[in-house]
């Protein structure tokens, strides 16, 4: 969804049109808007008296990490420190019956500032030097 407009240009239409600059249609040409936002404008500020636009509260899906579950992944991340996304994924589904992808799992961690362990040990095989041969 776009940025609402400017509160700027929103009292200069109003202004234009409470000093009869034009009509609705014509200073929708004017200000290049459609003649629709022009009567949206003029509309918010008969029922409002203000020019300002309406507060975009609950825009998006709401996180399927909230506190209770995050509370859930940090003990299972505390008891088994090792398990990578897919993994705490398959425990979130296992557990609360809904299905999370890798990368909303990432943000709720992040979120709730858990963090996990490195695998140590995975990192160690893939540094370690290979067998050496003797020619």
């Amino acid at each position: 969804m776009p940025a609402p407009y400017s509160l700027d240009l929103r009292q200069k239409v109003i202004e234009a049109y409470r000093n009869k600059e034009g009509s609705i249609r014509q200073l929708a040409t004017r200000f290049k808007l459609s003649k629709n936002t022009v009567s949206g404008f003029l509309r918010r500020f008969r029922e409002t008296g203000t020019v300002h636009p309406k507060r975009r509260e609950g825009v998006g899906h709401p996180a399927k990490i909230d506190e209770p579950r995050a509370q859930y992944l940090a003990e299972v991340l505390q008891r088994e420190p090792d398990l990578t996304l897919q993994e705490l994924c398959q425990r979130f589904e296992v557990r609360f019956g809904e299905t999370i992808s890798t990368s909303a799992m990432d943000r709720g961690l992040k979120k709730h500032r858990i963090t996990r362990k490195k695998n140590v040990l995975r990192s160690q095989k893939a540094h370690a030097p290979g067998p050496t041969t003797l020619a």
